[in-house]
């Protein structure tokens, strides 16, 4: 079964708590679609914040170990910051979620790889 990103967005942000914000950017920094709890943040800048940690952690990920990157979490003492490499109809994209500090990191990670699987099940 295939949801639109607003349906899915909206299930991930009723699974975790103190979610913040979801987004999903193409891999060049230009924002596809967000769900934030308050407007805090830019879309914008958001996408171009995602693009260039996820681009930062890919060369990373391919310098130090010699493969690519699937994902990685940046720990706060506010909350955590998600990244997981995704396709978003057959196009690089990355998938940004921030949840508060009461969100336990594995549950996070488990039901944020679930929705970056869904996403690339999007019709193009």
């Amino acid at each position: 079964m295939s949801y639109d990103l607003d349906q899915l967005f909206s299930d991930l942000n009723d699974t975790l708590k103190g979610l913040q914000l979801i987004c999903l950017t193409t891999e060049d920094g230009f924002a596809i679609r967000s769900l934030q709890k308050k407007r805090t943040f830019e879309d914008n800048k958001v996408a171009a914040i995602t693009s260039s940690l996820s681009a930062l952690s890919n060369a990373a990920a391919q310098h130090l170990t010699g493969t690519v990157l699937n994902s990685t979490c940046i720990e706060t003492n506010q909350g955590n910051l998600y990244l997981f490499n995704t396709l978003y109809q057959n196009k690089k994209s990355v998938l940004c979620v921030v949840t508060g500090q009461e969100q336990n990191m594995e549950y996070a990670k488990y039901h944020i790889s679930k929705l970056a699987a869904q996403i690339m099940k999007q019709p193009t």
